[in-house]
């Protein structure tokens, strides 16, 4: 109860707005200093700090306030009862859930983008560069045909259905296309340790979490999250680095190796948990 209580005072933190000593520290640092801090550079130093400060408080709570109960019998079976009766997920709630991190992801994005590309972090440019980018642009059409009740016409629907269905392996030849040995020889230093960290390192991460974690995961959940963080690149990344002036060759290059690289790891990974018994 205790690290819970802390937990939201320690988030706060994060963000100039996550609570009011923030702002009144902003404004003594702007009218006494002239000194300005803007959002994200609160929130750079704001996240190292609540990191820290989580640990250091997760640390003197355990060894002020150690816990008088280490096992509950039955708590195990009574959180799986719970999750089972709730049934599996309907296609409206998974739509639900993919309608609204694809956005968030995609704003997240952008905004991480114009801000270490050196532009201006305004509310306003921040603003333009979202409705200029296209992944944004066709989240917002089919936003208002969803709302609207608006259906395309059958002699349009079909051949848009089928450009969407093609898109992914589209991508991937049209980037296979422009890489370019030289440039890949340049990125190099890049390239191995973001693949690395990519294709093992980050589900590895997430299996070790689904382990280690009270209230437990099924066989079919942990399989779902290590593969999706096991799984390549995604080929919009590419799109996005473009859009934002960002780099897009290594955007590309991640794309294409990462999905060839991923065949193997895929493999590897599936053939893991099969043989430790973590798939049911």
């Amino acid at each position: 109860m205790l690290m819970t209580a802390y937990s939201c005072s320690i988030g706060g933190v994060l963000t100039p707005i996550g609570t009011p000593p923030n702002l009144i520290m902003l404004g003594f640092l702007d009218t006494m200093c002239d000194i300005h801090v803007s959002f994200f550079q609160w929130m750079t130093w704001g996240f190292i700090a609540m990191v820290l400060y989580f640990l250091v408080t997760y640390f003197v709570l355990w060894k002020m306030f150690p816990a008088d109960v280490k096992h509950i019998d039955g708590a195990q079976e009574f959180i799986q009862d719970r999750k089972r009766s709730l049934g599996k997920w309907t296609r409206a709630q998974k739509n639900t859930l993919i309608a609204f991190i694809v956005p968030v992801y995609n704003v997240l994005a952008v905004i991480i983008l114009e801000y270490y590309r050196g532009g201006a972090a305004s509310p306003s440019a921040l603003a333009v560069s979202l409705l200029k980018n296209p992944l944004i642009q066709g989240f917002i059409v089919g936003l208002v045909f969803h709302f609207a009740g608006w259906e395309l016409p059958a002699p349009i629907e079909t051949p848009v259905l089928t450009l969407a269905n093609i898109s992914i392996p589209m991508a991937l030849v049209i980037l296979g296309g422009t890489l370019h040995f030289s440039q890949i020889q340049e990125n190099l230093r890049l390239l191995v340790p973001v693949l690395t960290v990519k294709m093992l390192v980050l589900p590895a991460l997430m299996l070790a979490i689904t382990l280690v974690v009270p209230f437990g995961f099924s066989a079919p959940e942990r399989f779902m999250l290590v593969v999706m963080f096991a799984s390549p690149v995604a080929s919009s990344s590419y799109v996005m680095a473009e859009s934002m002036g960002a780099d897009g060759p290594l955007a590309g290059q991640l794309v294409a190796f990462s999905s060839a690289i991923s065949v193997v790891t895929l493999f590897l990974w599936v053939l893991g948990l099969g043989a430790a018994g973590l798939l049911g």
